[in-house]
């Protein structure tokens, strides 16, 4: 449950141990909140991780999110990734956002509550 959020002003990554996938599949959409700064610069990733090693965590696939918001006036937005992001079971969610200066978006981030994440 995640009851907190906050944007994420710092360069993160982040990984997600307890959002594991239980099939094999295709991300096809991404539901998200972030502050569009329209502004030119990076893009932050939406990314799937699998465990190849206890502790060792390998990016499979990823997908640079652009800002479309699902709402007028809300920081709610959907993203739908140009080439299908496929996982296996057990691979988890990761993310990368750029410092808050060089994004063109800046996500919002679990604060106080909600699954573990790993920074690397």
């Amino acid at each position: 449950l995640l009851i907190s959020s906050s944007r994420v002003r710092e360069q993160h990554q982040l990984l997600y141990p307890e959002l594991k996938f239980s099939c094999n599949g295709s991300v096809t959409k991404w539901i998200y909140g972030a502050v569009n700064r329209s502004a030119t610069g990076e893009l932050p990733e939406i990314q799937i991780w699998r465990q190849t090693d206890i502790d060792i965590y390998t990016k499979q696939t990823f997908s640079r999110v652009s800002a479309n918001e699902t709402e007028p006036g809300t920081n709610i937005h959907e993203y739908y990734p140009e080439t299908l992001m496929e996982f296996q079971e057990g691979d988890i969610l990761g993310y990368f956002q750029p410092h808050e200066i060089e994004s063109q978006i800046v996500l919002y981030g679990q604060r106080l509550s909600g699954p573990t994440n790993l920074n690397v």
